[in-house]
Order: C-alpha cells, then sequence, then structure tokens
C-alpha cells in the first residue's frame, strides 16, 4: 500500500499524522523520500539527520535519530555488506537512496526482517496517534508503505498477534 504523507513543496519541517493502516498490526513501516524533481538521491540528501522523532500513541518510537544510524541498522538488519547507500550490478550491497525502513518483524529466526513469531508487530487502533516529525533539508515528497496484517475474526483477534500464531 501506498500513501504520500506530505505533499512537501519546500524545505523545512514535516509534522504530520501517518495515517497509513492504522487499525492493524504493523509488521514494517517504510518511507521514501524524493526531491522536488521526483530523484531519490535528492531525497536522501534531504532527509532529516538527526529525524526530531517518530511519536507512536505517548512513546516516542525514534528521537533525535542520525540518519547514518538509521542507514547502518537498515543494512545490519537486511545484511547488505557494503556501505549504506551503494548499489551495484547484481546483487543488493546497500540500503537505496531515500528508503528509510522500521521493522517489526525480525524477532525470532537469524534476527533479520520476517524471520518473526508474529508477537513483536506494532499493535495499532483505528484512532491512533502515529506522528513523523523532521527537518527535510530540501523541496521534494515524503512516501509512506506500510505492510500490516489483517487477521480474519474481527473483533479482539484484530489486535490479538497472538492469535495469528494460535497461541493465547
Amino acid at each position: 500500500m501506498d500513501a504520500r504523507i506530505g505533499c512537501h513543496r519546500g524545505a523545512g519541517t514535516i509534522n504530520q499524522q501517518l495515517i497509513t493502516g492504522l487499525g492493524y498490526p504493523f509488521r514494517e513501516y517504510a518511507f521514501l523520500y524524493r526531491d522536488n524533481t521526483g530523484a531519490r538521491a535528492g531525497g536522501e540528501t534531504g532527509w532529516p539527520d538527526p529525524l526530531i522523532g517518530l511519536k507512536f500513541e505517548a512513546n516516542m518510537l525514534l528521537s533525535n535519530y542520525p540518519k547514518t544510524l538509521w542507514a547502518a541498522m537498515i543494512c545490519k538488519q537486511y545484511g547488505y555488506n557494503g556501505a549504506a547507500n551503494s548499489r551495484g550490478a547484481g546483487v543488493p550491497v546497500g540500503k537505496e537512496d531515500g528508503v528509510y525502513l522500521l521493522n517489526w518483524n525480525d524477532d525470532f529466526f537469524l534476527s533479520k526482517p520476517g524471520g518473526e513469531t508474529r508477537r513483536s508487530y506494532l499493535v495499532t487502533s483505528p484512532g491512533s496517534n502515529f506522528i513523523f516529525n523532521g527537518a527535510m533539508g530540501t523541496a521534494g515528497n515524503l512516501y509512506s508503505v506500510v505492510n500490516y496484517v489483517a487477521p480474519g475474526g474481527g473483533g479482539q483477534a484484530r489486535s490479538n498477534t497472538a492469535a495469528l500464531t494460535g497461541g493465547s
């Protein structure tokens, strides 16, 4: 699912409520920033450094998070053996420009995204407060893509991630 969360024309601070996928347990949340020409390289240059904060409900998920640290964590989580933002022919060796990820699906096998018990998903409700706050260095657009789970059964099954695995 792809949704533009901020049609941001000029450089400056985005303090935006994120609404994509609220009400379902999140596996991953991806941010993509493109400069006003549509280039991701410009989006990488303009990405907030540090990110002021990413707040969920009353808790800060990230606060004053440096861009280089976030990029290094992405490289470690996905097993990239090259420097961040370096790409080459064949096997990807680094993080894509302008793309920053949050994972809640790396709690089990090899501690990599996709190795999950489904018990560490970020459980949200339709009225959850999820806010991105960052000082963008260049004019552009910020997009978000969320990978969430929509369990069947409605009611409590929707927020009970243990029910996804047959647990209680």
